[in-house]
């Protein structure tokens, strides 16, 4: 799978990350060129490309009191069969430079990932579609699911 992406700071607007942490935390996250988020940190957060912006939205669902899959992943067989869409799931993009799974970090070249959104109770919680990983991806990081990368023309 990908249990963690890298993005640019800069890319985000610090009205974003107002949304989940301090200034003071917000101003020690700066210091750095990336930020990394991994599905465990303790606010899992996914850049998501909406309205020519990106945005900061919950990575998938660990809560037992949120009605929605305990995930951070979608499997693409799944959303063909249909199995989503009682949540109307969009289509979006994650936007990351680099991801994370099993110790090792892998480029993502295109700089983006599909996700999908569902939005519940008014808030917004976005998922990594993925996909039986190929040879290469299963080799570099031993886990039989990768995620899907959007090319760009």
């Amino acid at each position: 799978m990908c249990g963690g992406i890298r993005f640019q700071l800069n890319k985000i607007p610090r009205t974003e990350f107002q949304k989940f942490f301090t200034n003071d935390e917000i101003d020690k996250l700066f210091k750095k060129e990336n930020y990394e988020s991994f599905f465990w940190s303790p606010i899992p957060l996914l850049p998501i490309e909406k309205d020519d912006k990106i945005e900061l939205i919950k990575w998938g669902n660990r809560s037992d009191q949120t009605k929605l899959p305990k995930t951070g992943w979608a499997k693409q067989e799944s959303l063909k069969q249909g199995k989503w869409n009682y949540l109307h799931p969009e289509p979006t993009k994650i936007s990351a430079d680099s991801g994370f799974e099993k110790g090792v970090w892998f480029e993502i070249p295109s700089g983006g990932l599909k996700g999908i959104i569902i939005n519940k109770n008014d808030e917004d919680h976005a998922y990594m579609v993925t996909r039986p990983a190929d040879p290469d991806y299963l080799e570099l990081t031993k886990h039989d699911r990768q995620p899907i990368e959007i090319y760009q023309n």
